[in-house]
């Protein structure tokens, strides 16, 4: 079995300690994971393209089991990430601040946050079932594995650079918020996420649209 991140769970301290270690600060923050990612990927950043993250056609494997089909959640904003769970520095990070996002949000909200990953070969259902239980997640989180073609498509829709290369994946931590047609609303790259600003988009998305959608 690979050697997972999921054992760390770093806490805020851990996370200051990474960011130390590495000089990651200011327009740092923003730089590729920094164990994990090549020095130039950050220029290789894609454009989010034009297509909504829920026109793409294709069906993801979530930790259930089940087919999950992205336009299902249109209607609602999302909060996605991608990550794989062999990384060891950037990916605990991301996941450990998307549960505080999860905290933060209104306990009524039905804001779905979605986990990606990004090494389908690896990341069976049973690992990403794995890392549901390791973390804790609540239900507030899908985490999904999809064709190789279809992630990148997903990479493309929403603006987060990776790619493979001979004996790692390289990737560029960053959390996008979807509005409800899935096309991306508000971006937070790198490593100094603030989970409060990512619910506070998500959360202001829902409010607005049900606000529309209540409206004579």
């Amino acid at each position: 079995m690979p050697r997972r991140f999921l054992g760390v769970g770093p806490s805020l301290l851990c996370r200051a300690a990474i960011m130390t270690a590495f000089g990651l600060s200011g327009a740092a923050a923003e730089a590729p994971c920094p164990l994990c990612a090549a020095a130039d990927l950050q220029a290789a950043v894609p454009q989010a393209s034009r297509r909504s993250a829920y026109a793409l056609d294709a069906s993801w494997e979530t930790d259930a089991g089940a087919l999950l089909k992205l336009g299902s959640l249109r209607g609602r904003p999302a909060v996605v990430a991608l990550f794989f769970t062999t990384c060891h520095v950037a990916c605990p990070i991301t996941v450990e601040t998307l549960s505080e996002v999860d905290r933060d949000l209104p306990a009524a909200s039905s804001v779905p946050i979605l986990l990606v990953t990004i090494d389908p070969q690896t990341d069976t259902v049973s690992e990403l079932a794995q890392c549901r239980a390791e973390h804790a997640l609540s239900g507030r989180f899908t985490l999904v594995r999809g064709a190789l073609a279809d992630t990148q498509a997903l990479a493309d829709a929403t603006g987060i650079a990776y790619r493979r290369e001979a004996s790692r994946l390289v990737h560029m931590p960053k959390i996008v918020v979807l509005d409800r047609a899935g096309n991306v609303a508000a971006s937070f790259p790198g490593l100094r996420v603030n989970p409060r600003d990512v619910a506070r988009a998500a959360a202001s998305l829902e409010a607005a649209g049900s606000q529309v959608a209540s409206a004579p």
